[in-house]
């Protein structure tokens, strides 16, 4: 497994990864497709340090991505990062997304611009709460029925990690 800085051409499968989540889960809120365009957006915010979008590339095909994203746009967040990962359908349950994590983890520590990294992660994510419990992010707290998505209401929990 390689995991490294995402390039422009990894893009569509990037999108297809995250769209995929946005037809089929409540792991994002978003409920509309994000086109490749929309993507080069965000793909351009996540080139400034200390926000990061990395890969985790097997056998050419890219398996998952994790992004660290601004948490506000006041200044005074500029310690801190919103984490963000997902792995493709098809690459779950093999520990890639806490391969990336961990790297992302690791890349922050040593650039030593970020204090905190915060996950937003849905009340119902077993899985993904679980994991990041694993690697060390503490419970914070819970805002309940903050999004409503297939016609139920979604709650967040909280998750952080101080660097």
């Amino acid at each position: 497994m390689l995991f490294r800085n995402a390039l422009e051409e990894d893009l569509p499968a990037i999108t297809s990864i995250y769209n995929h989540e946005i037809i089929n889960s409540t792991a994002t809120f978003d409920e509309k497709e994000k086109t490749l365009q929309e993507r080069k957006i965000w793909f351009k915010e996540h080139q400034k340090s200390p926000y990061m979008l990395l890969v985790a590339e097997q056998n050419g095909k890219i398996a998952g991505y994790a992004s660290l994203s601004a948490y506000g746009s006041k200044d005074a967040f500029s310690c801190t990062a919103e984490l963000s990962v997902y792995v493709d359908k098809d690459e779950r349950r093999l520990g890639i997304g806490e391969q990336l994590i961990k790297e992302v983890i690791k890349r922050a520590k040593n650039e030593g611009k970020l204090h905190l990294l915060i996950s937003l992660i849905t009340s119902s994510n077993q899985a993904s709460i679980a994991l990041h419990k694993k690697i060390g992010f503490t419970f914070c707290g819970r805002i309940n029925e903050i999004a409503r998505k297939f016609g139920q209401f979604q709650g967040i929990d909280i998750y952080t990690l101080i660097l």
